[in-house]
């Protein structure tokens, strides 16, 4: 029975270390190639993404100042155009 015991805990040792080292050099080999390139490329698109919805949003609101600044945006350019016309005239 103690040959079993012994047996047991030398694996359990043994499987600990394997996925200790697996662990360690799996997030070294992350870091380096994956994880650190990935987020400054996730960086450089989300600042992209952020500048184009900034833009958008700026034209938006421009256009809504030109409208505001128009005074003539929804008054007619010829207010007689719609007068009464003389019929004894021309």
């Amino acid at each position: 029975m103690t040959k079993n015991i012994k047996l047991i805990l030398t694996l359990a040792i043994a499987l600990g270390i394997g996925f200790g080292i697996g662990y360690y050099l799996g997030n070294e080999q992350g870091l380096v190639e994956g994880r650190i390139i990935g987020i400054q490329e996730g960086k450089v698109q989300g600042k992209a993404e952020l500048l184009a919805e900034q833009k958008k949003k700026e034209q938006e609101l421009l256009e809504k100042v030109k409208e505001a600044a128009n005074p003539f945006s929804e008054v007619q350019v010829n207010p007689f155009e719609k007068a009464y016309k003389n019929p004894f005239g021309e």
